[in-house]
């Protein structure tokens, strides 16, 4: 009865094991013995061609006027006449605001009097130095009291001067902010005057623009309406934002017709010289730690390149070295595409440069 029940538990062991292998162990043994050992990776690519550019660049630019300037008091005091309206033309130098001065003409007519008697004074003295009446040092006295008088005279009315508010130059004169009667001091803003008889245009380019630009370069101007001008650079900022990496340049519009100050237009400028470069679809290009990264197709693996890039746009991007002419470029399937792995283009996906 015992050597029967042994036996039994190692026929039923035997069993067990039969079907623990045909189900665990014989699928895994299939698998790998089924296993490619080189796995190939379906791709698209492109052959991309060799040629040359001129680097362009699209930025936004606000457009601004040749002068402008907010008009302040030079003084405290209150206001007693305003004598221009919002919106108009101003002349240079024309009064536009008037501030209480009775005071400083008050002391004007103290002065005047007082300079004319020390004038008629030294005359006198004068006429009896040459009967020498009196001393020469007298004379001189007199003579200084005048001077004096003269330049407390000059002062005020340098005082009475700021009290004036003046246009600086012919232009349109903005809203005012102020009115008759109302006090001032030196940080009021009374209103803005512009000079829009020609306009300008400001922009940030990016660094790598700054040996391509120039006084006189042309920028390309497109206005928010559709309408393009041109604009001839005048000035560049000479030290570049740490930040932004970009410069400030600011050019004068040759049409004024389609713009006015404040609107925003887009700006192109485009380097003057030619540079050889190929233009690959974004989405081939690997940024890494040092830089950009491609993969390209050669003899049948992937092999990656380092490239250095220029300029770029929603859909392509330049290569200014790191690729040949005719090379294959893999655009897609990157995700598993790594360095030494063959693959096979796809012929159903292809990409243009």
């Amino acid at each position: 009865m015992k050597i029967h029940r042994g036996w039994y538990i190692f026929i039923l062991s035997v069993v067990l094991l039969a079907i623990i292998k045909w189900l665990f162990i014989s699928p895994k043994k299939e698998a790998i013995e089924n296993k490619p050992q080189n796995p190939v990776v379906r791709v698209s690519a492109t052959k991309v061609n060799l040629t040359e550019f001129s680097d362009e660049v699209t930025v936004s630019g606000t457009i601004m006027p040749s002068e402008s300037v907010i008009l302040q008091p030079e003084m405290s005091g209150k206001i007693t006449g305003i004598f221009f309206q919002e919106g108009a033309l101003v002349s240079a130098g024309q009064l536009l605001v008037k501030l209480n001065d009775s005071e400083w003409q008050a002391q004007r007519k103290k002065l005047k009097a007082q300079l004319s008697q020390a004038k008629i004074e030294a005359e006198r003295n004068q006429k009896l130095l040459e009967a020498r009446a009196i001393s020469r040092e007298i004379l001189e006295a007199s003579l200084l009291n005048a001077e004096s008088l003269q330049a407390d005279l000059e002062l005020n009315a340098a005082q009475i001067a700021k009290t004036e508010i003046r246009a600086p130059f012919a232009g349109i004169i903005g809203n005012r902010q102020v009115s008759v009667g109302a006090t001032i001091n030196l940080s009021t803003q009374i209103a803005a005057l512009y000079q829009n008889q020609s306009l300008k245009v400001k922009c940030h380019l990016p660094s790598a623009f700054r040996q391509g630009i120039k006084a006189g370069s042309v920028l390309m101007i497109k206005s928010g309406s559709g309408n393009q001008s041109t604009a001839k650079v005048y000035s560049i900022e000479p030290s570049a934002d740490a930040v932004s990496g970009t410069f400030e340049t600011r050019a004068i519009l040759n049409s004024t017709s389609e713009v006015q100050s404040g609107d925003m237009v887009m700006v192109s400028v485009r380097k003057n010289t030619a540079v050889p470069a190929i233009r690959i679809p974004t989405g081939a290009l690997m940024p890494v730690l040092k830089g950009n990264r491609v993969f390209i197709i050669k003899s049948g693996k992937a092999e990656p390149r380092d490239v250095t890039t220029g300029a770029r746009n929603d859909s392509s991007v330049l290569v200014l070295s790191g690729l040949n002419d005719g090379d294959s470029l893999i655009t897609g399937g990157l995700m598993f595409v790594k360095p030494g792995i063959a693959v096979k283009v796809s012929p159903k996906n292809s990409a243009k440069p």
